[in-house]
């Protein structure tokens, strides 16, 4: 019996002296993949759950070189250990911090590693995020998208770069740019997940794929691309669609002019101007950004467009036909459980100028019918956009002059055009088209910050913005777009209950495809049906989350007649 509790007490020192070991090597936790070993840093989440941090993990080569403007290559094995436990990379863009072209890599986070020699290791669903950006901003760092709300949920969350602007998007529509490079990175970047995800503890058969803006934007395009089949389960997309007025180009030659232009590149044929692009070092591609910009700092907001590949013999075609045609064909081929919404205001705070002018509206008057359609994003110098133009401004103002006193029905028309129609039209032919459930919100809790804010007074801008809802999923520590300092919320500030509401709501259903969990009590007896129910049924999150029918029903109607 002695003999016994001695062994007993052996093996509870040697598992505490195990612990204790890993729990030590703060700076040297250490992962082995069938690419080689990893080292990761220790974070700690909202609630002081220890956090395995993997940052700036390359998921592919280098797209530098005889690379660049190529499909992205799989990164190969590595022999020595690979130091993940600093921060990495943001890809060439205008504004930013560790910016560089070598730049395809990714972060994984968990609060759980799996231990050897054992079969009680648990899989972990993965919530894998796109970020935000224009596709030509934006990263995946995680001063940008941090990890310690989320990861207070038993999940996995990892956060991407991919290729931004002319090196991610150029589209010739000829054999040196076919497009849509960023998407095919995001397609490699969610093979890395099936293939190495489960030495971190995750379930490859549980993705969840997320992403806000341009993100959601990538993931309506995924849910019709077969490059993307099986790659991913589910999907909760905010705030953006590829189902815009502009629908995705067979070719962008106009922007690739302009890119030759900025570099004083010739333009005669497309082997001089690749030629010439080849020469340009990355941070003459993220200088220029700024100069695609043809009104203000702000429109488009759109500058680059997914592209509709052709069928070429030893070519990967990530997008055969636009996403609208793709849904009513009924090739849908991930068709998975969905959420998608929207924010209240979303870019409606483009319509109030902080400087005490009046330009935006001023000009808007003035020259209507030429900034209307490339402020709201759609087609331009036609006969169909003047009608389009004269019935928007009919309807919003009824023809009256734009000015600070309507700026919110500006603000209002901003936010329909530019993400409200899109993600609508979206959302409707999926829940018509496609198998799986399509669940739809609108969040309008208007906290005490925003990322769109008065320069004077640091103050929300223009309603519930574009991007708040992200404020309570990811603790943002910089926002480089904006240059605002965001808090970190603890129990004593009243956003505390939508941060625990949102991560609780995107961990159930990454972990099981339903949309609320009845267990927590922090949803009441609310029952949120698919869109396609009676009433088109949406979840509207404020203060309290309540169940509303029919979004802006007559508003979309106009929209949809608009663009049928």
């Amino acid at each position: 019996m002695e003999i016994k509790l001695k062994i007993s007490k052996i093996i509870a020192l040697s598992a505490i002296l195990w612990l204790a070991y890993e729990l030590k090597a703060v700076d040297s936790v250490i992962v082995r993949t069938k690419l080689g070993l990893i080292r990761g840093s220790l974070m700690q989440t909202r609630l002081g759950k220890t956090i395995y941090a993997f940052r700036g993990i390359r998921y592919a080569e280098a797209p530098v070189g005889s690379l660049r403007f190529k499909q992205s290559v799989p990164v190969k094995p590595w022999s020595n250990v690979y130091d993940a436990s600093k921060e990495g990379p943001a890809c060439p863009k205008a504004k930013g911090e560790l910016v560089t072209e070598d730049c395809l890599t990714l972060n994984i986070y968990t609060n759980y590693l799996p231990r050897k020699n054992t079969k009680l290791n648990k899989k972990l669903p993965v919530i894998a995020y796109i970020h935000f950006g224009r596709y030509y901003e934006g990263s995946s760092q995680s001063f940008l998208v941090g990890p310690r709300y989320l990861l207070d949920e038993d999940i996995i969350l990892v956060t991407l770069n991919h290729r931004l602007g002319t090196l991610g998007f150029i589209n010739t529509g000829e054999h040196h740019a076919y497009g849509n490079l960023g998407f095919k990175d995001q397609v490699l970047a969610l093979r890395f997940i099936q293939n190495y995800i489960s030495a971190f503890g995750g379930d490859p058969n549980s993705v969840t794929l997320t992403g806000q803006s341009s993100g959601s934007r990538s993931i309506v395009l995924h849910m019709v691309s077969p490059m993307s089949r099986g790659l991913f389960h589910r999907a909760i997309a905010m705030s953006g669609s590829s189902t815009t007025p502009i629908p995705p180009q067979k070719e962008q030659v106009d922007l690739a002019v302009k890119q030759a232009k900025f570099f004083n590149c010739t333009a005669e044929t497309f082997d001089d101007m690749f030629e010439c692009f080849m020469k340009q070092p990355s941070e003459a591609y993220a200088k220029t950004v700024p100069m695609f910009m043809e009104y203000s700092n702000s429109f488009p907001v759109t500058i680059w467009y997914p592209s509709i590949e052709p069928e070429v013999l030893g070519h990967d075609r990530f997008l055969s036909d636009e996403p609208e045609k793709l849904m009513k064909k009924r090739q849908i081929y991930n068709p998975v459980p969905l959420i998608m919404g929207v924010t209240q205001n979303e870019f409606g705070f483009l319509a109030y100028p902080d400087d005490g002018e009046d330009k935006l509206h001023e000009d808007l008057n003035r020259k209507w019918h030429e900034l209307a359609p490339l402020c709201l994003q759609y087609e331009r110098n036609t006969n169909r956009s003047k009608l389009i133009s004269d019935t928007l401004r009919k309807y919003y103002f009824n023809n009256e002059p734009i000015t600070r006193k309507n700026a919110h029905t500006l603000s209002n028309l901003l936010a329909n055009a530019l993400v409200h129609f899109p993600v609508h039209r979206a959302a409707s032919l999926l829940s018509n088209y496609s198998s799986s459930p399509v669940y739809f919100y609108e969040f309008v809790y208007k906290g005490r910050y925003s990322r769109r804010v008065w320069k004077d007074t640091r103050k929300p801008k223009g309603g519930v913005a574009h991007g708040d809802d992200l404020l309570y999923l990811f603790d943002t520590r910089y926002d480089t777009g904006s240059g605002l300092r965001m808090p970190f919320f603890n129990e004593t500030d009243p956003e505390i209950f939508m941060v625990e509401r949102l991560t609780k709501l995107w961990a159930h259903f990454a972990r099981t495809g339903e949309p609320l969990p009845k267990e927590s009590g922090l949803f009441g007896n609310i029952t949120w049906e698919p869109l396609k129910s009676e009433g088109k049924p949406y979840l509207e999150m404020g203060k309290n989350f309540t169940i509303k029918k029919g979004f802006l029903d007559e508003t979309m109607r106009l929209w949809d007649n608009l663009f049928p």
